[in-house]
């Protein structure tokens, strides 16, 4: 059954911040790290710096989420939602019950909301103290955004959730199957989403189903939108299967154009810096990342990785892209890679495990990435 949300008021584990020094707990020097990763097999080209390190107990599989005044929040396999500056000094971490699979997000308020198995939901104040807990009725992996009207969208087992921000459930919609992957929310509230019944499907805001589109596989990448306020461009969604298809379709649910790259897309996609193009990382046999005209679906063009067979069953975190166009990836062999708006190989760093979490660029234009090595990783921008 889905519980009603549970008003807590409940003692920190760790100072908020305030007038305290900060916590070292999880702090790593970065020579600590540079020392390691110097030794490591890989050619180090000019590029981001690393910052800081931040150690949990567990693997990092989620986004930082930036709150104000650059606080960092995001959760750890090791079952807490953990809140630092963007120096990568501990301000306080929650422990949850479960282990956050993926990204907290945070209101204009400041409050923090955060997912964890095996079905449950919470809210946090910035000083980490939980104003309402309540169940779901199934798990959540990347399915949860901030929607218009001060609401929650929640994809949780087969289901899409409208949740207030008091906690209070306003609709319910079985879906054919899980969402794994992120979903979209557009100014009218409609949400977008992908699920393991290989579609696509569009949700209105009163929790009426207003189209599905088939993918012809899994579509655990979630839902691209491109929504521009103020833009003259009508919006477009993207997403892509497990199969290799990647689809280009209207907020309406037409077809516009698709693509089959050969090879399993499980990463969100991106979108390039001017907007042109859709970033997709494919993995497994044929491994690569593609660079796709947003209009025609016409491949720009690609860099392969042929070390990625080997890592077939895993998923990657899909790219990043900042400000200025350039593109970055952690690839499943353990390093960070960087390229150009054209494809140029800028940039690679070897980590201590896997690239795992959905890399973030923080309001301070940091780079994160979470690792299998139970890390959060920050670099500098270029």
């Amino acid at each position: 059954l889905l519980g009603a949300p549970l008003l807590v008021i409940i003692s920190l584990l760790v100072h908020p911040g305030g007038g305290a020094p900060p916590s070292t707990e999880g702090h790593i020097p970065v020579a600590v790290v540079e020392g390691v990763a110097e030794g490591a097999s890989h050619e180090r080209a000019s590029g981001p710096d690393l910052v800081w390190a931040f150690e949990t107990r567990g693997r990092i599989t989620g986004k930082a989420a930036s709150g104000p005044q650059g606080v960092l929040y995001f959760g750890s396999h090791d079952g807490h939602l953990y809140a630092i500056d963007d120096d990568g000094h501990l301000r306080w971490k929650r422990a949850l019950g479960g282990i956050p699979f993926g990204s907290p997000v945070v209101d204009a308020a400041g409050v923090v909301y955060v997912a964890s198995d095996p079905d449950r939901l919470r809210a946090l104040r910035p000083t980490g103290e939980v104003v309402w807990d309540r169940t779901l009725g199934g798990p959540v992996d990347h399915g949860l955004a901030l929607a218009p009207g001060n609401e929650l969208r929640v994809a949780a087992g087969g289901d899409l959730l409208a949740l207030e921000r008091s906690g209070k459930l306003r609709w319910k919609r079985p879906l054919g199957a899980r969402s794994f992957g992120p979903v979209a929310v557009d100014q009218q509230g409609t949400t977008y989403l992908g699920s393991q019944d290989d579609h696509v499907y569009a949700v209105d805001m009163t929790g009426t189903l207003r189209w599905r589109v088939r993918m012809g596989g899994d579509v655990d990448s979630g839902v691209l939108l491109t929504e521009q306020e103020g833009s003259s461009s009508p919006p477009m969604l993207f997403a892509a299967s497990d199969t290799g298809r990647v689809a280009a379709l209207s907020t309406g649910g037409q077809v516009l154009w698709a693509r089959d790259l050969g090879a399993a897309l499980r990463s969100p996609l991106a979108l390039s810096g001017d907007g042109q193009s859709v970033l997709a990382l494919s993995q497994g046999p044929g491994s690569a990342l593609h660079n796709l005209d947003a209009q025609t679906g016409k491949e720009q063009w690609v860099v392969r990785f042929p070390f990625e067979d080997s890592y077939a069953d895993a998923v990657a975190p899909g790219p990043l892209v900042d400000p200025e166009g350039r593109v970055f990836i952690g690839t499943l062999d353990g390093v960070l890679r960087g390229f150009s708006s054209t494809g140029k190989r800028l940039w690679v760093h070897p980590t201590l495990g896997r690239p795992e979490g959905l890399p973030a660029l923080s309001d301070g234009g940091l780079l994160l990435w979470g690792t299998s090595a139970h890390r959060l990783l920050a670099f500098t921008s270029f």
